[in-house]
């Protein structure tokens, strides 16, 4: 079964309460549209204590658990007089802001999306789900950023030249020993590319490995992975037992309750993940205003005569 009675309470007026017990004794008091400044964003009485995997935050508490402020922006669109680095750079914007909004969805505890129930039995296992959802999508988004950002840098470093059509460039760049190959031979040892310092591209590329080291280190690229290919992902503790029908030597049929299934799904705890993507969405930002990558992308961008178009 899932455990969702261990890692939700309400605690309201000295007692404690699942999310549907609350609404139940208490709909006519609640709000759900209440996302006032000192409240919990969810309709939830003010003086309410959530108990959340073992601790209680009061609204206070439970808002700085949340930290939705401290989630960076990226501002600045860039044009750039190469069509194709038009195409790949709004494509890294999009998927950004893409990643951004999911994250920022998937923090909330307690969602109050109007389409859950909060009169059902299963009232917290739907809002986890829910966030579950949310994380998901900005895991895949925020993976997508490091395969645009190599394409990127393929074309800067001319490797797209190395195929017919764009198309073909954009299916074979992921191939990394061929553009290893191509980097090695290359890149490495000439002192510039297209008019660019050759050490600003090797920095360039140096913090785009950093970037997705990042997120192999702290398994986001495989929740991505198993999610795409398996379409399979379980928060850790809430595993579903599942029924499968055995027949004994006296071909008496019986159901056979088994966690077999989630011994092969990927296992992971949502908050811990969501905190990693916190720092990547920053690490992003960061990426984008560093100097080295400014110059990188300056180099590329329209211009006429002296003048920078921005």
């Amino acid at each position: 079964m899932l455990l969702a009675g261990e890692y939700l309470e309400i605690k309201y007026q000295d007692k404690k309460y699942k999310l549907e017990e609350l609404y139940d004794k208490f709909k006519n008091e609640l709000n759900l549209n209440d996302k006032s400044e000192d409240s919990f964003y969810c309709g939830l009485p003010k003086d309410a204590i959530v108990i959340y995997k073992g601790k209680e935050y009061d609204s206070k508490s439970y808002k700085n658990l949340l930290n939705l402020e401290n989630i960076e922006l990226i501002f600045k669109p860039m044009e750039f007089n190469n069509n194709y680095l038009n195409i790949l750079y709004s494509d890294f914007n999009f998927h950004f802001q893409i990643a951004r909004i999911n994250l920022i969805k998937s923090i909330p505890i307690i969602q109050s999306d109007a389409d859950i129930n909060w009169n059902n039995s299963s009232t917290y296992v739907g809002m986890h789900y829910l966030r579950t959802v949310y994380f998901i999508n900005s895991c895949v988004a925020y993976r997508h950023l490091i395969d645009k950002l190599y394409k990127i840098l393929g074309i800067i470093i001319n490797y797209d030249k190395v195929f017919k059509t764009f198309r073909e460039f954009i299916k074979k760049i992921d191939e990394r020993d061929s553009f290893n190959n191509y980097w090695n031979n290359n890149v490495l040892g000439n002192s510039d590319i297209n008019g660019l310092d050759t050490c600003k591209i090797e920095t360039f590329r140096d913090k785009i490995d950093i970037l997705s080291d990042f997120l192999n280190q702290n398994e986001i690229s495989n929740i991505v992975n198993e999610y795409k290919h398996k379409g399979l992902y379980i928060e850790k503790g809430l595993k579903i037992s599942h029924c499968s029908i055995i027949k004994d030597s006296n071909n008496y049929y019986s159901l056979n309750l088994s966690d077999d299934y989630g011994k092969d799904v990927l296992e992971f705890d949502i908050d811990e993940k969501i905190k990693y993507l916190r720092d990547y969405n920053n690490m992003i930002v960061d990426f984008i205003k560093d100097a080295n990558t400014q110059q990188v992308l300056e180099h590329y961008k329209f211009s006429f005569g002296n003048i920078i178009l921005d």
